[in-house]
C-alpha cells in the first residue's frame, strides 16, 4: 500500500510540475489551484470516481471521454488537457497523486512549510500562533502552513511534523524514554555490581 502511494505520488508529480508550470506561463496559477482543490474534493467524497479510473477493464479511450464529459466547464481546460493526457498514457489513477503532487511543488515554489501538531486537545488560539512563531523562527522565518489535529490517545504534550521529520514531544513518548533509561541505567548498576563481587 505505502508503495502505491509512493507511485502515484511520484507519477502524479511529473504531471503536477507541467500543470504548474502551464499555469504560470498562462498567467492563470490561481486558478487551477483553485481547480487542483476541488479536484482534491472530488476524489475524496466521489469513490465511484476513484474505482473508475483505477479500472483496469475501461479503456484509456473511455476514461479520456468520460473526463471530458464530467470536467470540461467545471475545471479550466488546462487541468481537463493534463487529465486526458493522464488517461491516454494509463496514468489516470494516479489523480491523487497529481493533487497531492501539485501541493507539494506550489509550496517549495511559495517558499511555504507544511506542518502538522497533533495535540490530545484542541490548541488554543494563543498557543496555536506561539507554535506557529516559534517553528517560522526555527526554520529561518519561512511562512508555515499550520495544520492542527486532535489526537484523545496522546496523554498529553504534542507530536510536531515538519515535511518528512517528526518531533515526538507527547507525554506518552517522554514517558517511555524514561523507562527506557531507567531500565538501561539498572542494568548498568547491576552489572557494576556483579563485576564488583566477581573481582572482590
Amino acid at each position: 500500500m505505502a508503495d502505491l502511494e509512493l507511485n502515484s505520488l511520484a507519477v502524479g508529480r511529473v504531471y503536477a510540475q507541467v500543470l504548474l508550470n502551464l499555469a504560470a506561463q498562462r498567467n492563470i496559477s490561481a486558478e487551477i489551484t483553485a481547480d487542483v482543490r476541488a479536484l482534491g474534493e472530488v476524489l475524496t467524497k466521489n469513490p465511484a470516481l476513484v474505482a473508475f479510473v483505477g479500472a483496469a477493464t475501461i479503456s484509456e479511450e473511455d476514461k479520456a471521454k468520460a473526463i471530458e464529459k464530467i470536467f470540461t466547464g467545471r475545471f479550466n481546460s488546462l487541468l481537463v488537457d493534463v487529465l486526458k493526457s493522464m488517461a491516454a498514457h494509463n496514468r489516470l489513477m494516479f489523480m491523487s497523486g497529481l493533487v497531492k503532487g501539485y501541493e507539494e511543488l506550489l509550496a517549495v515554489r511559495e517558499g511555504r512549510v507544511e506542518v502538522e501538531i497533533t495535540s490530545a486537545a484542541p490548541l488554543d488560539n494563543a498557543v496555536f500562533e506561539r507554535v506557529r512563531t516559534a517553528v517560522g523562527n526555527s526554520l529561518g522565518g519561512k511562512t508555515i502552513q499550520l495544520d492542527a489535529k486532535v489526537n484523545p490517545a496522546l496523554v498529553g504534550g504534542m507530536i510536531v511534523r515538519i515535511e518528512d521529520t517528526q518531533i515526538d514531544g507527547s507525554v506518552e513518548t517522554q514517558l517511555q524514554k524514561v523507562k527506557a533509561r531507567l531500565k538501561r541505567e539498572g542494568a548498568l548498576n547491576l552489572q557494576s555490581k556483579f563485576d564488583q563481587i566477581v573481582s572482590g
